[in-house]
């Protein structure tokens, strides 16, 4: 059991590219997801349901690694129209709190907060393409939209 809790945090460490010195919370990681594999003995219960009688919800698992928006908090916080979080990455929850240890790369720190956010990309919706650029001189200033709505309305009053 050793051996492959090893191998898969050296496994998820590579895979994040972040520094060798996060193995020990890459290990506890792991662990904490080996816990709710199914076991062999009974394969449709987890360890966690054979030790506490109860299913668990499992939606607050989350990946290795993954980027968490921080809010900064304190005499650092910066000026009023700057950002007022950073994107740092997750490495693990906090035991017996509801924050978590996430690393700060700019000052190879592994610190707790309790106000983050994590943001999935598959629940947002794609970024609408904006256009900056304005239109050449060949082109009218209406859109497309507006430039169908406008001949519509011509066609109907010359009907």
């Amino acid at each position: 059991m050793n051996r492959t809790l090893v191998e898969l945090a050296c496994t998820i460490l590579v895979a994040s590219k972040l520094p060798e010195f996060l193995w020990e919370l890459a290990m506890e990681h792991i662990a904490y997801v080996r816990n709710f594999v199914f076991m062999h003995v009974q394969p449709d219960m987890t360890l966690y349901q054979a030790w506490h009688s109860i299913k668990l919800d499992v939606s607050h698992l989350r990946k290795f690694s993954t980027p968490v928006w921080i809010l900064q908090q304190g005499p650092n916080v910066c000026r009023k129209m700057l950002p007022k979080s950073e994107c740092r990455a997750y490495v693990s929850y906090d035991e017996g709190s509801k924050a978590i240890k996430y690393y700060n790369v700019v000052t190879r720190n592994i610190i707790t907060s309790r106000n983050f956010k994590f943001l999935d990309r598959d629940t947002l919706p794609p970024p609408d393409e904006i256009e900056i650029d304005p239109p050449s001189q060949g082109e009218s200033s209406l859109s497309e939209g507006e430039r169908e709505g406008a001949d519509t309305r011509s066609k109907q009053s010359i009907s």
